[in-house]
């Protein structure tokens, strides 16, 4: 004999999945963004006294503008209604290359960064390649060994993903509207 959990109250929630939507600052300026990609996957929520909570979800990875904050800022982004990205502030991906109108990015397969400036068409290769060295030092100060050979990471570097971005439709929560787990003030 099997006894399952009650099911009363627990009902699986539905809801539209991905629409569109901008970025919206503090002073009401609304920053478009770019899909980069789209999938529907599993979200998993635990909790501490009933069974998980197991969703169907819309992942959306984007690319957008983030807006000026001074050091060690933040600034807070509510949800908005939507506005075209112009054509000229589009992001562009391709395997290892992430590019748009200032700048191309290509992830070498060493691990290591090129950017290549298209304005000016200056190219800077080998950013944040990493390295490993050894170290005679104990576990709070740093002495290189005598006769340390530096070794250059060699690759080959997988790309997994750029960015992610999980999405859950606005809802309305004492007149505030709310996104995810928060709400705007």
């Amino acid at each position: 004999m099997c006894w399952w959990p009650p099911t009363e109250g627990r009902l699986p929630r539905q809801g539209p999945g991905y629409r569109p939507f901008a970025l919206q600052g503090r002073t009401g300026e609304r920053s478009p963004f770019q899909i980069l990609a789209r999938r529907v996957t599993q979200e998993r929520t635990d909790a501490a006294r009933h069974y998980p909570d197991q969703d169907e979800v819309d992942q959306v990875r984007i690319a957008f503008r983030a807006p000026s904050v001074p050091g060690l800022g933040l600034a807070a982004l509510t949800v908005g209604a939507p506005v075209p990205l112009r054509r000229s502030e589009d992001v562009r991906v391709r395997g290892r290359t992430l590019e748009n109108r200032f700048v191309t990015v290509v992830l070498e397969p060493n691990g290591a960064l090129s950017l290549i400036d298209r304005r000016h068409n200056e190219r800077y290769s080998d950013l944040l390649r990493l390295e490993d060295a050894g170290d005679a030092g104990d576990a709070y100060t740093y002495c290189p060994p005598a006769r340390d050979r530096i070794t250059p990471s060699r690759g080959p570097i997988t790309v997994r993903r750029l960015a992610v971005v999980r999405w859950s439709p606005p809802w309305k929560h004492g007149g505030k509207w709310c996104v995810g787990s928060t709400c705007a003030c």
